[in-house]
């Protein structure tokens, strides 16, 4: 029973300390314009090509997370419609999982996933607004690999300043 115990507990700290480290050192983008911080895992990038679309992804181009902020002019639902119209159906074979109004912090968020070069991505979308501005913040992963969680941890790090 000890030597059972014991390479649970070899098995348990072996599967937690890479996850660890991983998270350990983050990195925080910081959009002064539309007062929201987002942290990130050391070594992936951001890119930002205007102040109100910003792309942080791992150097390994699979997955990434959007961080979309624009001044609010449409209603909730007009803006998740779009979305769904634009990007989910972008990818000619996207399925909208689950929409809805959460009981988190987010005000809408979306699940879809599809397929590309015979590789299934998982996807994800969060929706919220401010009296000022709306934002959104999707992501997709491969769902075979741990960078969907990844990505799930940075869009759950986005704080209003």
């Amino acid at each position: 029973m000890k030597k059972v115990l014991l390479v649970l507990n070899v098995f348990l700290v072996l599967g937690i300390l890479p996850i660890t480290a991983i998270g350990c050192h983050k990195t925080e983008y910081v959009s002064k314009d539309y007062g929201y911080a987002i942290s990130y895992p050391e070594g992936w990038k951001v890119n930002s090509t205007s102040t109100w679309d910003v792309i942080i992804y791992n150097p390994n181009p699979s997955a990434q997370v959007s961080i979309v902020a624009f001044d609010k002019g449409m209603s909730l639902s007009k803006t998740v419609d779009m979305f769904i119209d634009t990007t989910v159906e972008w990818a000619r074979n996207g399925k909208v999982l689950y929409s809805a109004k959460p009981k988190l912090k987010w005000d809408w968020e979306l699940h879809y996933e599809y397929s590309d070069a015979g590789r299934k991505f998982q996807c994800q979308a969060y929706f919220l607004e401010t009296p000022e501005f709306s934002f959104n913040i999707y992501w997709d992963a491969p769902a075979d690999n741990e960078l969907y969680k990844m990505c799930q941890d940075i869009a759950n790090s986005f704080t209003l300043r």
